[in-house]
């Protein structure tokens, strides 16, 4: 068996493997170089393409007369399975009771909090009491919401940014232009690197602006990609804020501390992956399954 991994990466196409094939003891050796796209040329050769090696590793055996779309399906199975098996026991120890003490002075909390609630809050309450409990209790194995920096909240690698600005006299015509132009996709946006998301609302009759992003990291090396990296799409967006400075202005970072709110409450379903990650196991989910369909023709 041998590992390899790809040479000349490049993010917009898919790189080249230099593989070489190990026959039996006491065999000639073969060189094979190939795209993920010639994969199938190999014959009865097993590809395991793993993500867990930086963009992939390639392990390359001989199996004889069993054929590679066969390996490979029984592989993936294998695979799943085990991965079924760890999320069972992570969900496991996520679960794990904390003190019964402790949760059941919240659930005694929340009870008192609702005890004056419509009663369609009571049923819901009273319904949903084991579900409430099991969430108490797994509390105390997660990091929980954490602080962004100098302000915002974080969770993981993930971070949160949401601010209500009010808008200028006219400044509402010229930014719901310019959003419709842009078809409501700040796509020019995907060169910060960090930026998950962003959403822009109007609010109180077009007097106020909602922002909310969702990013990697530190709040202040957030703020500092704005500057460097998209300077004229904020100053095109924000001029139509009340009291704006530029971007450029050295007060920016104060200016938006005064307007950003801290979430109280904020779910991610992934917070331990960067955008950055999340591309690249897209890149890799999306090779293997073209590699797959290819093998099974």
């Amino acid at each position: 068996m041998a590992v390899f991994v790809p040479e000349g990466r490049d993010i917009y196409r898919p790189p080249r493997w230099n593989i070489l094939f190990l026959a039996p003891l006491g065999a000639k050796e073969r060189h094979i170089s190939l795209l993920w796209s010639e994969a199938v040329q190999l014959g009865n050769v097993s590809i395991n393409i793993s993500p867990l090696c930086g963009e992939g590793s390639i392990y390359v055996e001989d199996f004889g007369n069993t054929t590679l779309a066969h390996r490979l399906r029984d592989q993936d199975q294998t695979d799943r399975k085990e991965k079924r098996v760890a999320m069972a026991t992570q969900t496991q120890i996520a679960t794990e009771p904390k003190s019964d003490a402790v949760v059941e002075q919240k659930i005694q909390k929340l009870k008192e909090l609702y005890a004056d609630a419509p009663e369609l809050g009571k049923a819901a309450l009273e319904n949903g009491l084991a579900n409430i409990k099991q969430e108490l209790a797994a509390i105390s194995t997660t990091a929980g919401k954490q602080s962004a920096g100098r302000v915002g909240a974080r969770q993981g690698k993930v971070s949160e940014l949401t601010a209500i600005l009010k808008i200028t006299k006219d400044g509402a015509k010229r930014l719901r232009g310019l959003l419709e132009i842009m078809e409501g996709n700040f796509k020019g946006a995907d060169v910060v690197g960090t930026l998950h998301d962003m959403r822009f609302v109007f609010l109180d009759n077009d007097t106020k602006l909602l922002f909310a992003t969702a990013y990697d990291g530190e709040w202040d090396a957030y703020i500092d990609d704005f500057v460097t990296k998209i300077p004229t799409s904020m100053d095109l967006v924000f001029c139509n804020l009340e009291g704006w400075p530029g971007i450029h202005d050295p007060n920016i970072k104060d200016w938006l501390v005064k307007h950003q709110i801290t979430a109280d409450a904020w779910y991610v379903a992934s917070p331990n992956l960067t955008v950055a990650e999340t591309r690249r196991l897209e890149r890799v989910g999306k090779a293997l399954d073209e590699f797959l369909d290819k093998i099974s023709a």
